[in-house]
């Protein structure tokens, strides 16, 4: 597999794709890329072994984000409640990611900040995904109001 992809080629199939399908889903996208010669075939791991450990692991991350924790009441009673183990970087490394309780990472200063940095990541992506949205522009004033 491949990660140095052309994104106008991966662009162009996924295009390709829409047009005939009106949708894209990711069964579609895995048959289309399914043969040798697709344009897209080496941005998937085809070895049943590599990508069944992947999927394990895929399923092992996502078993971990449903631990939740209460943190704190709102002022109505309403209880808080957040991941209890947050995905933080080890170090510098691509992958380096572990999951660690966060109730440890509000008592270490460099984690806290680094979880910090990583929410300031989060809302950037997020308002590039959506800002061009009048309704995007009324939710934040909604949730500013409110809180």
């Amino acid at each position: 597999m491949t990660n140095g992809v052309s994104g106008g080629r991966v662009a162009g199939v996924l295009q390709a794709l829409y047009d005939e399908h009106k949708a894209l889903t990711p069964e579609l996208v895995v048959d289309a890329a399914r043969p040798e010669d697709s344009l897209i075939h080496d941005q998937f791991e085809w070895d049943d072994q590599v990508a069944g450990e992947q999927h394990r692991l895929s399923q092992a991350r996502r078993l971990i984000r449903t631990i939740k924790v209460t943190y704190a009441k709102d002022l109505d009673g309403t209880a808080r409640q957040v991941n209890r183990y947050q995905s933080t970087r080890v170090d510098a490394a691509p992958g380096s990611r572990v999951y660690r309780d966060v109730g440890d990472i509000v008592q270490n200063q460099l984690e806290y900040q680094m979880l910090l940095r990583q929410m300031e990541i989060d809302w950037a992506r997020f308002q590039r995904r959506y800002s061009h949205l009048k309704e995007f522009h009324d939710l934040v004033t909604r949730v500013d109001e409110a809180g």
